[in-house]
């Protein structure tokens, strides 16, 4: 295990009785503590059963995995699971329990004091945006998709676990609440630094979440394993390539911020479209796009302006990106 892994597939592999082929084939890989990895790839490609022998939902054929150095095969399997934080693309929230009891529901299990389980309870629903003093006592059926699978998130992080597992947790969501969600988990991971499985088919996805992406190929075999710039300017397979498609060009640009550049800048007024640092490449692209300005005036945390970027900005940026 490299030094910083947290969790190791080693050789994993899961057959099922009278499959034609494996539905994980001889997976080797090592998840660095604090990262969030994407599992990619077509249906049937084995993200998802993956996912799920990490929490021994499904015990692999062949192979270990090891969780902190741990053969996972050795451990309780109540135990383990209430290390590790799941999040579905249902949410699965019990809809006889208020949200709040949502939440509580692996403390409660684990023995917490009441008021430990009070605070953190009300700790997380802020941090998802979901106070407690709002929404704590409505039911799930009260909530709208948004809400819930923020509060889904909220009880998979209740006892503070050691690994997140998330299962196309944003995929039935509708495309602008999605793109809040995204955002609002990157902030938390930002913050808590968590190990996360994210499963996801859409490769747009994974490469503004991942630190690390894995894509799988047809035959259940991992193709490779990489972070989202390395997949997108060199991938290792034919078939990598045309999963990444032909917007990798466009997709890079998710990976660098306003701020990266030397923001020199093209001449603008103080009126023009403005964009903060931190913002993406790709965000400033499409607020050239929208606004029809030449260039955006670019602020710094405070507000105040520290350059500009123009639509030559980027197209550098791009091609220099290229020819490193």
């Amino acid at each position: 295990m490299t030094s910083d892994a947290l969790i190791r597939f080693d050789r994993v592999s899961k057959v099922y009785p009278g499959a034609a082929r494996p539905a994980v084939a001889e997976l080797s890989m090592d998840i660095p503590d604090g990262a969030l990895v994407s599992l990619v790839g077509p249906s049937g490609c084995g993200k998802t059963t993956t996912m799920k022998m990490v929490n021994r939902l499904v015990d692999p054929s062949s192979g270990t995995i090891s969780l902190g150095g741990s053969d996972i095969g050795g451990l309780d399997q109540v135990a383990l699971r209430r290390r590790i934080g799941y999040v579905i693309q249902q949410v699965g929230l019990l809809p006889h329990r208020t949200i709040a009891d949502n939440v509580a529901t692996v403390p409660k299990l684990l023995g917490w004091s009441r008021a430990d389980i009070r605070s953190r309870v009300g700790e997380l629903l802020d941090l998802v945006g979901v106070p407690e003093s709002e929404f704590g006592s409505r039911y799930p059926s009260q909530l709208s998709g948004g809400q819930a699978q923020r509060v889904g998130v909220a009880r998979a992080l209740a006892a503070n676990p050691d690994v997140m597992l998330m299962d196309e947790p944003f995929g039935a969501i509708d495309p602008i609440t999605r793109i809040e969600l995204q955002d609002e988990l990157l902030r938390i991971q930002r913050e808590m630094r968590k190990t996360i499985l994210f499963v996801t088919h859409d490769i747009d996805e994974a490469v503004k979440m991942s630190d690390r992406i894995a894509v799988f190929d047809r035959s259940a075999t991992l193709a490779q394993f990489a972070e989202p710039d390395e997949v997108l300017r060199r991938p290792a397979t034919d078939f990598v390539e045309r999963f990444v498609g032909s917007g990798a060009a466009m997709q890079r640009l998710r990976l660098r911020a306003v701020g990266d550049l030397a923001l020199a800048g093209a001449p603008v007024s103080d009126d023009a479209p403005q964009v903060p640092r931190d913002a993406t490449l790709h965000a400033a692209l499409d607020a050239l796009v929208r606004s029809s300005a030449d260039a955006l005036v670019v602020t710094d945390a405070a507000g105040e302006r520290i350059g500009a970027v123009s639509f030559d900005d980027i197209r550098r940026a791009l091609a220099e990106a290229d020819a490193a």
